[in-house]
């Protein structure tokens, strides 16, 4: 009796047929998943999180048209500071469990709807948002869409400095493991490599962040070195 064939089995995934056609001719059987090695997955959904898809997720409803209408007018106001930022991630999270819908409403602004200028913010809006999202809803949900988002916001951003940012965050990201480092991979090879400007702007960005990591552990070092001399000295104090 023939085999039938395998399929991801992680609840909703979105890897698409070509994705899953490709994964059988390297691994016939998929991945087990990492918190349930019974269950056997694709690259894109093996570190995603079980406790992130619930029936309740599945049978939600909706986010209506007059809430939706209101956050993309908070949207369209995202530019004008930080704490704007803040304000509309803590909104997005508290949401989470629509969070395929607003990841949509995040893509359809940031690829549709955003002025140059406005890029930026949103990057860092859904940079935040991946960050400070405990139910890792958001990242499966813009697991499919982050490749796609990315590439859009580092070709259109204005200036050296905002693709420099841009390349921090996805740098962060890779350190941080938000995402598999299979998408992060395919971000790397269609915007950094073979572009020399690119791989430049990218090496720039790891060596801030290395210098600023460096930066803090020289900080949080002093303290305790100066504590140890004052020590030291009161210590000699006493003796004489």
């Amino acid at each position: 009796m023939q085999k039938s064939l395998w399929t991801c089995q992680f609840p909703a995934c979105g890897a698409s047929p070509e994705q899953i056609a490709s994964l059988r001719t390297r691994r016939p059987d998929g991945f087990p998943h990492d918190e349930d090695p019974q269950l056997s997955v694709c690259t894109i959904c093996r570190r995603l999180p079980l406790k992130g898809q619930t029936a309740e997720d599945k049978h939600a409803e909706k986010l209506d048209s007059g809430f939706l209408t209101g956050i993309k007018e908070e949207l369209a106001s995202i530019e004008e500071s930080e704490a704007n930022i803040q304000a509309l991630s803590q909104v997005f999270r508290y949401y989470a469990k629509h969070a395929r819908q607003l990841s949509q409403v995040l893509y359809d602004f940031a690829i549709k709807q955003c002025f140059p200028w406005e890029l930026i913010h949103a990057f860092h809006l859904i940079d935040d948002i991946l960050l400070m999202d405990n139910t890792g809803r958001y990242k499966f949900e813009l697991t499919h869409r982050v490749q796609a988002i990315t590439e859009h916001i580092f070709r259109k951003v204005q200036s050296r400095q905002e693709k420099r940012e841009v390349a921090r965050m996805v740098h962060a990201w890779q350190e941080l493991k938000i995402f598999d480092a299979s998408v992060l991979e395919r971000i790397r090879l269609s915007i950094f490599d073979g572009d020399a400007v690119a791989s430049e702007i990218l090496k720039e960005a790891v060596m801030v962040d290395d210098e600023d990591e460096e930066c803090t552990m020289q900080v949080n070092t002093e303290p305790v070195t100066a504590k140890k001399r004052k020590v030291e000295d009161n210590s000699g104090h006493d003796r004489a």
